[in-house]
């Protein structure tokens, strides 16, 4: 399963809690419909293995 993570908090806060970066997706808030769908689109093609947060 793909995740798509969006928050309106910095993306300081996935490192706060010990997970990768380059293993989630993430899209800081606000964020227009654009963006949104660029990002899913990008989420959906990758190609990239699935791992676990912070592992």
């Amino acid at each position: 399963m793909k995740f798509l993570f969006l928050s309106g908090y910095t993306a300081d806060i996935i490192d706060r809690f010990g997970i990768e970066e380059s293993s989630v997706s993430f899209l800081a808030k606000p964020v227009s419909p654009q963006q949104l769908q660029h990002k899913v689109r990008e989420v959906l093609d990758s190609r990239q293995p699935l791992s676990r947060t912070g592992k």
